[in-house]
C-alpha cells in the first residue's frame, strides 16, 4: 500500500501537482488528507532525487539507524554526569541503543516506511525535552505528525508528555506541542474532515477493541519473539496478530532492565519507564481498564488497535536496561578493597538472574509439554535466547565470585576479573544485537528488485486497455492485491486503508451481500464482488467496470476455455498463459447523461434501486466524452437531450466543485456514491475540480 502511494505521490509532485486525490482506488479517494500519505514528511523528498526502489530501500535501512542514534544521544545525556570511564559510557549507551533501534518491533513495522519513523523520532523528542530545546521539540513533534501514522504519533506524544511531566517540564512541552499542531494543521485538519466522511466509526464485527488486546498467553512473544512461530514462515499459532504483538528487545536487555527497576536510587528515567510500563499494562493487556476503554466507544481511542501501545515497551525496557547496566558497573567497580559477599546477598544482581532463569525455564517446560507438531518450533526458537540468557547469568555469577585460594593477589584477581567481564559483556552485546538482526532478516527478507511491482503481460495489457479511464475487476481467485492499481495507474473500485470514503463502501458491500442492507462491514477493506450475482453485474455495469481479469491454471491445457463465473455478456479479448481479460459489453461509460430518477440522491433506497437496475437503463443514458482527466481536474463534454444530470462515476466527496460552461454548479450524489451535476438540454462543458487539502 505505502509503496504504491509513494510512487503516485512522487509522480504527482514531479508534475507540479499537489497529491490531494487518488483516482485509482475506491473509485477515487482523498490522498493528502490521509495521514499515511506522509506528503509533508521531509525524508520523503529523497523520492524526488533517486529511483523509487533505491529511495525506498534507503529509508527502510535509515529507520533503525536513526532510532539507535536517537536513543544513544538520549542515554548519553541521561548518564553524562556519571563518574564513569569511556568504555563504561559506551556499554551503558551502545547496547540499549542498538537494542532499541533494531528491536523486533522495528523489524515488523519497518517495511511500511512510516511507523518506524515515529518510533525513531521519539527518543529525539525526549532528548530535546531534557535539554530544554523548544525549537527542536517543535520541529521533532511536527516531524512525528508528518511521518504518517496518527495513532503512533498520538502514542509517541503521550509518552513525551509523560516524560515532560516526570521532569517537571510539562507546560513548556504543551506549548511546544501546540505550536507543532499549528504547523501541521495542513495535514491534520483535512484528516479530521476525511475521518468524518469515512467509515472508521462504523460498527464492524471484523474489529472490536477487545480483539486487539494482547492475550495473556501470548506474552511469551515479548520474551522469545518466535516462540509461537513466525508469520513469515507460516507457522505462527498465536491468537492475536503477530505484527501487532511483537516488541522484543533481547533477553539480556530484559535482565538488565529488571536490575534497573530494582535499583535503590530511582533516577528520573527509571520513574518514567515505570509509568510507561503501567500505561502499556492498562492499554494492551486484558484488564478492567482496557475493557472499559473498548465499551466506552471513545472516538479514535476505542476504534484503534490497543496492542500498538507496545511501541512504548522497547523504550521502557531499554531505559531501564541502561540504568541496570549502570548499576551493574557500580557493583563491579565499587569497594575494591572489600571482600565480595555471597551471591544471594546481592539483590541487585541476584533477582534479575532468578527472573531470567524462571522465564526461560518456564518457556522450556511449556515447550516440552506441547504437542509434537508445536514442540519443535518452540524449542528451535528457544535456542538462541537461552544461550544469551546463559551468558547473562554467567556474567552476573562471575561478578559475584570470590577470589580463589591461590597465590594471586587481590589486585591481580580484580584485574583479571575485569578483563573477563569485558569479554563477557562484549559477547552479550554481539549476541543480543545479532539475534535481533536475525529476527529482522527472518521477518522481512530483502528480495530481488524485479519482484517489486513486476511488469507482467496481463498488467501491461490491462494498462493498454484502461487508457480511457475504464475500470477493471477480477473473477474469484484472480484478484490483484489491494491498492496495486495505484502503482500501475489502473482504476479500481476496491482498496485497503484505515480510512476510505464511506459512501463507496456502503454501495459495494451491499452489492457484495446481493442487494441486502449491510449494517456490519469492514472499516478498512473494500472488495469488489467476484461471485456471480445480479447485483455484482449491475455494480460492475454502473461503475464502468469494463475489463475483467481471470486466472485459470488449466488454460495451458484448454486454451480459450471461458470462465464459468462470466455470462456471454463478457467477451474474451485476450489470453496468455494462465491469464485472460474479458470485456464487459454492458459497462456504462465513466461519464454519461441521465434524466432525473430514483438514482439521483443517497440512502438505502437509492442503493437498492441502483443495484437492481435493469440493463434497459443503458438505453436511457447518453454517453458523455471525457476530454481531460487528471486526479484533481476533469473536463467532460455532454450533449443533453433534455434537462437532467451529468453523472461521473467517481466518488462523491466534499471538496469537489463543478462548473457548467463557466458558472459554478451544484454537485449532488448519484447512485448514492457518485457525482452528478444538473444540466439543461443542449451541449455543455462540465468541469470538476478538487481544491481541498
Amino acid at each position: 500500500m505505502m509503496g504504491s502511494w509513494r510512487s503516485f505521490i512522487t509522480n504527482e509532485l514531479k508534475q507540479g501537482r499537489l497529491p490531494t486525490w487518488n483516482p485509482h482506488q475506491f473509485a477515487g479517494a482523498p490522498l493528502l488528507a490521509n495521514f499515511q500519505s506522509a506528503t509533508f514528511f521531509p525524508p520523503n523528498l529523497i523520492y524526488l532525487l533517486l529511483p523509487f526502489s533505491i529511495a525506498w530501500t534507503i529509508l527502510v535501512i535509515f529507520q533503525p539507524l536513526l532510532a539507535s542514534f536517537g536513543m544513544y544521544l538520549l542515554l548519553k545525556s541521561q548518564f553524562k554526569d556519571k563518574n564513569l570511564i569511556t568504555n563504561n559510557q559506551i556499554l551503558i549507551t551502545i547496547l540499549p541503543s542498538l537494542a532499541y533501534g533494531f528491536s523486533a518491533w522495528m523489524s515488523v513495522w519497518i517495511e511500511w516506511n512510516i511507523h518506524g519513523f515515529v518510533y525513531a523520532l521519539l527518543p529525539f523528542v525526549l532528548l530535546f525535552i531534557h535539554k530544554r530545546k523548544a525549537i527542536l521539540i517543535i520541529l521533532t513533534i511536527s516531524a512525528i505528525i508528518f511521518a504518517g501514522h496518527p495513532q503512533m504519533a498520538f502514542i509517541a506524544l503521550t509518552a513525551a508528555a509523560l516524560f515532560a511531566a516526570v521532569n517537571h517540564r510539562l507546560k513548556k512541552f504543551l506549548l511546544s506541542a501546540a505550536v507543532a499542531l499549528l504547523i501541521t494543521s495542513v495535514q491534520w485538519i483535512p484528516a479530521v474532515r476525511y475521518y468524518q466522511e469515512a467509515s472508521r466509526e462504523q460498527s464492524s464485527s471484523e474489529f472490536t477493541y477487545e480483539k486487539t488486546l494482547l492475550p495473556w498467553g501470548q506474552i511469551s512473544q515479548l520474551i522469545v519473539p518466535n516462540y509461537l512461530g513466525n508469520s513469515a514462515t507460516g507457522n505462527f499459532r498465536g491468537q492475536a496478530n503477530f505484527v501487532e504483538t511483537t516488541a522484543y528487545s533481547g533477553i539480556a536487555i530484559l535482565g538488565f532492565a529488571i536490575m534497573g527497576l530494582l535499583a535503590r536510587n530511582k533516577k528520573q528515567e527509571v520513574k518514567f519507564a515505570v509509568f510507561l510500563l503501567l500505561t502499556i499494562f492498562l492499554f494492551v493487556l486484558p484488564n478492567p481498564f482496557s475493557f472499559l476503554v473498548g465499551k466506552l466507544n471513545i472516538p479514535i481511542l476505542s476504534t484503534s488497535v490497543a496492542s500498538r501501545w507496545l511501541m512504548l515497551l522497547p523504550l521502557a525496557v531499554t531505559l531501564l536496561a541502561a540504568a541496570g547496566i549502570d548499576r551493574f558497573i557500580e557493583l563491579t567497580t565499587s569497594n575494591p578493597t572489600k571482600k565480595a559477599r555471597p551471591f544471594p546477598e546481592r539483590p541487585g544482581l541476584f533477582s534479575p538472574a532468578v527472573f531470567v532463569f524462571i522465564l526461560i525455564a518456564g518457556l522450556w517446560i511449556y515447550a516440552l509439554l506441547s504437542p509434537s507438531e508445536l514442540r519443535s518450533v518452540s524449542i528451535r526458537n528457544l535456542m538462541i535466547p537461552s544461550a544469551i540468557a546463559g551468558l547473562f547469568l554467567l556474567t552476573l555469577s562471575f561478578r559475584t565470585a570470590d577470589p580463589p585460594a591461590s597465590a594471586w593477589s587481590a589486585s591481580d584477581w580484580r584485574a583479571g576479573r575485569q578483563s573477563v567481564m569485558k569479554i563477557l559483556l562484549f559477547s552479550l552485546v554481539v549476541l543480543s544485537i545479532g539475534e535481533l538482526i536475525l529476527f529482522g532478516w527472518k521477518t522481512m527478507p530483502y528480495t530481488e528488485k524485479n519482484f517489486v511491482y513486476p511488469e507482467t503481460p496481463v498488467l501491461e495489457k490491462l494498462q493498454e486497455f484502461s487508457k480511457d479511464g475504464s475500470r477493471f475487476a477480477s473473477t474469484d481467485g484472480s484478484v490483484i492485491e489491494s491498492n496495486f492499481a495505484t502503482y500501475y495507474k489502473l482504476y479500481d473500485l476496491s482498496g485497503y486503508d484505515a480510512l476510505y470514503p464511506r459512501r463507496i463502501g456502503e454501495l459495494i458491500w451491499v452489492a457484495q451481500n446481493k442487494g441486502q442492507p449491510v449494517a456490519d462491514f469492514s472499516r478498512s477493506t473494500v472488495v469488489t464482488p467476484t461471485s456471480p450475482s445480479l447485483t455484482k453485474d449491475n455494480l460492475w455495469n454502473l461503475a464502468g467496470v469494463r475489463w475483467i481479469i481471470n486466472k485459470d491454471d488449466l488454460l495451458s491445457e484448454h486454451p480459450g476455455q471461458r470462465s464459468n463465473d462470466l455470462s456471454p455478456d463478457f467477451k474474451l479479448i485476450w489470453e496468455e498463459g494462465k491469464w485472460q481479460i474479458y470485456e464487459n459489453l454492458n459497462a456504462f461509460p465513466r461519464a454519461f447523461f441521465i434524466k432525473s430518477g430514483d438514482w439521483i440522491g443517497e440512502g438505502d433506497d437509492v442503493i437498492s434501486s441502483s443495484l437492481n437496475l435493469s440493463t434497459s437503463l443503458v438505453s436511457l443514458i447518453t454517453p458523455a466524452r471525457i476530454v481531460f482527466y487528471q486526479p484533481t481536474k476533469v473536463a467532460i463534454e455532454v450533449s443533453a437531450p433534455a434537462d437532467g444530470y451529468l453523472v461521473l462515476t467517481d466518488t462523491f466527496y466534499p471538496g469537489w466543485t463543478a462548473t457548467v460552461d463557466g458558472p459554478l454548479a451544484e454537485i449532488v450524489p448519484a447512485f448514492h456514491a457518485f457525482r452528478a451535476v444538473p444540466v439543461s438540454q443542449g451541449n455543455h462543458i462540465v468541469k470538476f475540480s478538487y481544491g481541498s487539502l
